[in-house]
């Protein structure tokens, strides 16, 4: 979320926010499921799902990187 590498996060300032930010500021030694922040189910929903515009171009595009992969495991480059 610092980073900015996530679509999805809690509004700023939030008691959310703050729970997460100060869970992932503990060393990770204290770090544990039992003082994990608790995050609300429809947020953790919208995390987990993502819907995007399908159209013929982005398919075509990761048709072609699926295709390269495949081909990079058939010929063992990968």
């Amino acid at each position: 979320m610092k980073q900015g590498a996530t679509d999805i996060v809690p509004l700023k300032g939030s008691h959310l926010e703050k729970g997460i930010l100060g869970w992932s500021k503990m060393p990770i030694a204290i770090r544990s499921q039992a003082n994990r922040p608790q995050l609300p189910f429809d947020f953790r929903l919208k995390r987990a799902m993502r819907f995007f515009d399908i159209i013929s171009r982005t398919m075509k595009k990761a048709l072609k990187i699926v295709d390269n992969v495949v081909i990079r495991l058939k010929t063992g480059f990968l």
